[in-house]
């Protein structure tokens, strides 16, 4: 048999390392990075301790701020450098049109960072702007090659930027880029509006520009976000009706949800859509697109969702039979999307609520409510309420609603609260819920109950009836416990 070939030991002369020992070298070097990076931001806080704001610093901070970004206390001292500098040269006189200007406080000695750039207009004095644009440079560097989403970064990018009006059109253009490389980078959103605000950019351009993005790519996520924030502020200047506006953009999504039904972003906005100030007429309009889509594509759950969404704006106006195909829609998406089958009930819960606003004896007795936050949006004297044998998780906090008789009995409570603008309130029924304790509070839950049943409670059978009937007495100070 041959004899297999060793390795050699030796490269060129040297030992070869074994991987572990590899590993270690690198673990010594990053260690010994670490102490140097250290050793030099622990001198640079020190200078700036001491007032030392010469421009020379402003290298090393360079250094420091491409390694580490996200320590705001570097960036300020390049602020407190360059401001200390601009309000030198104000004093000496080489800004004559700002020679009557204070960016450092006189009394506190601190530096103000966010500087007026239409009162000063930095860019016109050269050594300044040289700074500034070196601040930019620094930023770009950072956001390219370390870190796109540094926030401190960011935001000193933006002092900077103000009082460098040449360089707006170049920024755009650089948002443009990092955009085409991560077009949900939010901070590159903001930062592109805050630009375009100072270049007086009018927001029709923008809504193009995020039309474009979206043609691009449907499912950018802060395309539609933009186009939110933008919307509004362009109406301010076309002065359209909103229902021309709403109409407009739900032609936009449309597409969207046509190419994509499962994609979410698309959906996200048009629920926004909904959510907005609206005539009964987009709605009904928008509800006719929803019921075509679901043909096609049957059991989509973003699909079904906005349908039920729609029919909610106006539950007063709901139809039997547009609320017998709501609940049957929020069923459906029970069995169909089981990770949120909780949000479905909850919302069950509530339109079946809603739908009794009107009564002055409220009893919804096994219909599965899992929360009764609706009895909320009561107005009327609601005197009595019966929510036994359901699903109800907790008593939220109601309001100074006239009720005097609460069935909250056969639920899964577990906490006893929610009920202390109740004044009214003369009988309280938890039994055969989850309860296995009461917040022992300074303040009593209800001083108006007179009747309190907890029967079936797991606290009954955990905490002695002695004590038990002492901390309901704390709590409940005229009330006559039932076990």
């Amino acid at each position: 048999t041959r004899r297999r070939q060793q390795r050699p030991k030796h490269m060129h002369g040297r030992p070869r390392l074994k991987p572990q020992d590899i590993d270690k070298l690198k673990e010594e070097a990053k260690r010994l990075k670490i102490i140097k990076f250290n050793e030099s931001k622990s001198q640079l806080i020190e200078q700036r301790a001491q007032g030392n704001f010469e421009l020379s610093t402003l290298d090393a901070l360079s250094n420091m701020v491409v390694v580490s970004p996200d320590i705001n206390t570097l960036w300020n001292y390049r602020k407190q450098i360059i401001t200390r500098f601009i309000q030198q040269s104000i004093d000496q006189g080489d800004l004559p049109w700002a020679s009557t200007k204070q960016v450092v406080d006189p009394n506190r000695g601190t530096f103000t960072f966010d500087l007026d750039a239409t009162d000063l207009q930095l860019h016109k004095h050269d050594k300044i702007r040289q700074l500034l644009e070196t601040e930019i440079k620094v930023t770009e560097k950072v956001l390219r090659e370390r870190h796109v989403k540094s926030y401190c970064c960011w935001y000193h990018r933006k002092w900077a930027i103000k009082h460098l009006p040449q360089m707006w059109e170049q920024d755009l253009q650089l948002c443009a880029l990092l955009l085409s490389q991560d077009e949900r980078n939010f901070h590159c959103w903001n930062y592109r509006r805050y630009v375009l605000q100072l270049a007086k950019i009018p927001a029709k351009d923008e809504l193009d520009y995020t039309l474009k993005k979206l043609e691009e790519k449907p499912s950018n996520y802060s395309a539609w976000h933009n186009r939110s924030y933008l919307l509004w502020e362009n109406n301010k200047v076309e002065q359209k009706s909103i229902e021309d506006v709403l109409e407009n953009e739900f032609e936009v999504v449309q597409p969207a949800l046509y190419t994509d039904p499962e994609d979410q972003s698309a959906w996200i906005y048009h629920r926004w859509l909904l959510q907005t100030p609206h005539s009964q007429n987009v709605l009904e309009k928008e509800l006719l697109v929803c019921k075509d889509l679901l043909e096609e594509v049957p059991n989509s759950r973003f699909v079904i969702l906005n349908i039920v969404l729609n029919h909610l704006q106006n539950v007063k106006a709901m139809s039997n039979n547009d609320y017998n195909e709501v609940i049957g829609h929020l069923e459906n998406l029970q069995q169909i999307d089981r990770m949120h089958v909780n949000y479905y009930k909850d919302v069950k819960s509530d339109l079946i609520i809603q739908r009794e606003l009107h009564q002055t004896n409220l009893s919804i007795n096994n219909s599965g409510l899992t929360r009764i936050d609706a009895v909320n949006k009561y107005d009327n004297l609601l005197q009595s309420v019966d929510f036994s044998h359901n699903e109800i998780r907790m008593i939220p906090t109601l309001k100074a609603l006239p009720i005097s008789t609460l069935n909250l009995s056969h639920n899964n409570i577990e906490f006893v609260e929610g009920i202390h603008h109740l004044k009214e309130l003369r009988e309280l029924d938890l039994s055969h819920n989850k309860i296995e304790r009461l917040n022992s509070g300074p303040t009593p839950l209800n001083t108006s109950v007179q009747t309190l049943r907890l029967t079936g409670n797991p606290i009954v059978s955990t905490v002695p009836e002695e004590e038990l009937r002492s901390l309901v007495s704390r709590l409940f100070p005229n009330a006559t416990l039932s076990l």
